[in-house]
């Protein structure tokens, strides 16, 4: 598979993106412990999200678990959202999931119009 340049998106764009994630992360998370993390994928698809790790601990039976509250970008879903969740080895576990931002499905917008 290979892309073009217009599945890659501009750094102003990303930029764009960082800036209304941050300012959530303002709001929500804890500044000074705030981490920002773009990923970018092979396929041209990437990922940004803000994220506070708000503990870390060691049990006996599931080895080290880490607590986080992040503000992710989904750009197929064109939302922001808040997610907090708990990461070991066994897995991750959701303790909240919330929209901060989110835009209609332009689907059923078009159903809606067709009435």
């Amino acid at each position: 598979m290979t892309i073009s340049d217009a599945d890659i998106p501009s750094l102003e764009v990303l930029d764009d993106l960082a800036d209304r994630i941050l300012e959530h992360a303002a709001e929500e998370l804890e500044p000074e412990r705030t981490t920002l993390e773009v990923t970018g994928y092979a396929d041209g698809d990437y990922e940004i999200r803000a994220y506070e790790t708000i503990s870390i601990r060691i049990d006996a039976d599931v080895g080290e678990i880490t607590e986080r509250v992040a503000v992710r970008y989904n750009r197929h879903r064109e939302w922001i959202q808040l997610h907090h969740y708990r990461e070991s080895d066994d897995g991750r576990t959701t303790i909240e999931v919330r929209d901060l931002e989110s835009y209609p499905d332009p689907v059923a917008i078009a159903d809606v119009d067709e009435e």
